[in-house]
């Protein structure tokens, strides 16, 4: 299940593509936080996330 939800959530992050645009910060971060974000949040509840993975998915995101 995690990896499912990982995918989902560079999946969205590619889909966007406006980490690629020359937005300021402010608005990179109210779009990741807005259309990827939900994918990782809805599962908090019910799947149990380590800290590093969490660092891990914050890494893979930095990429792109």
């Amino acid at each position: 299940m995690k990896e499912t939800l990982q995918k989902e959530y560079i999946t969205r992050l590619r889909m966007t593509g406006f980490l690629k645009f020359g937005l300021n910060v402010k608005n990179k971060i109210t779009g990741i936080g807005a259309l990827a974000v939900p994918v990782l949040r809805c599962s908090f509840g019910s799947v149990i996330w380590r800290l590093d993975e969490i660092r891990k998915i914050d890494k893979e995101q930095e990429g792109f």
